[in-house]
């Protein structure tokens, strides 16, 4: 998923049947009982430690599971829903207003849960994990693939999750329920900032799975990419490459180099999509700036890989997805620039040798 794929999602008009259709079938508020006030947390007690607290008790957590079993979109999976969902409020998730229905509380709530209690004890272990996991795993693919879950491209969506569930040991978590269902249906109401929020509270101790906490300082896609230019750009001026093959290659650097460092201090706030962190966007002088410098980005990212293929070949730079994906629109630059430094990484070889 591309950058340039991000900017048309957000600039282009979403078709209202289409959304209606979708959240339809697939979209399902948090539902709680209307007679008691929701038990938020503040995003440095989210998770085990705030789990035990006065405002979520046992009666709480069956009206949750019994509220929510039957919203469940695929009735086969209800149980697992239900207890998803009761195990993600009692770790603190969600702020009792986004997507979240207040109704009559169930009288039989107890009932149900104990009629299901055999295939709740067995799912208990998975749908905890699930419920902790989920919601910041969300936020990353929402933060670095652009979007949220998207049921007409499900397969980009389904395997960018499964990759970090994976490299976080939770494989078990995706035998739960069907993707769409884990992924989109039973955690959509936790949001964004929260997650994003505790998965940065817990970078320095051993709550999360490394692979969360590795992936926390990862960008947008238009900022990893600005960023990743800017640091070619770097490289290339501390070393006295120079490339003259675009016109204002070097203003625009300039100007790149300094987006970066801009964006580097308030990431979310360049992401297509920062609405959904619940911030405030750019204004339209800062939105113009930033996209000519993103589209200067784009322009000069094959200069940038080719420098790197050529000067730098062991950098992880090499791997920087949204660098490779700007230069493959461009091969013909990429050619050309990676012949310009060579020539020029020939030539200051040879000033080196005492001829």
């Amino acid at each position: 998923m591309s950058y340039l794929f991000c900017s048309n999602l957000r600039n282009s008009k979403r078709n209202p049947k289409k959304k209606a259709a979708k959240d339809a079938r697939w979209k399902r508020n948090l539902a709680v009982p209307a007679d008691r006030k929701y038990p938020e947390l503040n995003a440095s007690a989210v998770g085990e430690a705030g789990a035990k607290r006065a405002a979520f008790d046992d009666d709480y957590y069956m009206q949750v599971y019994a509220l929510n079993k039957d919203l469940c979109p695929d009735p086969s999976y209800a149980v697992e829903f239900g207890l998803v969902r009761a195990e993600a409020v009692r770790l603190g998730w969600g702020d009792g207003s986004y997507e979240t229905d207040y109704v009559e509380s169930d009288l039989d709530a107890k009932k149900v849960f104990e009629s299901d209690k055999q295939k709740i004890n067995a799912k208990t272990p998975s749908a905890k994990r699930a419920a902790w996991l989920i919601p910041m795993v969300s936020e990353f693919v929402l933060r670095t693939v652009g979007h949220h879950y998207v049921f007409e491209n499900e397969s980009l969506y389904r395997d960018a999750h499964d990759s970090i569930m994976k490299a976080c040991n939770a494989q078990e978590v995706t035998r739960l329920m069907p993707r769409g269902l884990l992924y989109y249906s039973v955690l959509h109401w936790t949001g964004y900032m929260t997650p994003y929020k505790v998965a940065g509270l817990h970078t320095k101790d051993d709550v999360l799975p490394k692979a969360l906490v590795k992936r926390h300082t990862y960008l947008p896609p238009a900022p990893a990419l600005i960023t990743f230019v800017a640091q070619v750009g770097k490289h290339m001026g501390s070393n006295g490459y120079t490339y003259d093959g675009q016109s204002n290659f070097e203003t625009n650097m300039k100007k790149v180099i300094r987006m970066a460092e801009i964006v580097r201090k308030d990431p979310i706030k360049y992401h297509p999509y920062s609405g959904k962190y619940k911030i405030t966007p750019m204004h339209a002088a800062e939105q113009t700036e930033f996209d000519d410098v993103k589209e200067a980005a784009i322009q000069m990212a094959p200069v940038a890989r080719a420098f790197v293929a050529v000067v730098m070949p062991s950098s992880y730079l090499i791997r920087a997805k949204q660098l490779k994906t700007a230069a493959d629109r461009g091969s013909w630059t990429f050619t050309a620039a990676k012949r310009e430094f060579t020539d020029q990484q020939l030539q200051k070889h040879f000033d080196t040798l005492d001829i």
